[in-house]
């Protein structure tokens, strides 16, 4: 009984690594540009400016408030 179940997932593991193998030549140019696609919309979500609450009022108001004061 075990050699036969050895058998059958020795049998079964190549079966599938050919199966893998297959998909891999099939549509590996496929899922590589759905990838890229993903990608660039991820790249171009990230890229959105935030918005000005966020980003603007941290660094000039400082930097304006440090223009202002006058130097000793």
């Amino acid at each position: 009984s075990l050699t036969s179940r050895q058998h059958s997932s020795n049998l079964l593991q190549s079966t599938f690594s050919g199966f893998k193998c297959q998909i891999n030549q099939v549509t590996r140019k496929k899922i590589d540009k759905e990838i890229e696609e993903v990608f660039d919309a991820t790249l171009r979500i990230l890229r959105v400016p935030m918005p000005p609450t966020i980003v603007i009022p941290a660094k000039p108001t400082t930097a304006v408030v440090k223009r202002r004061i006058p130097p000793n």
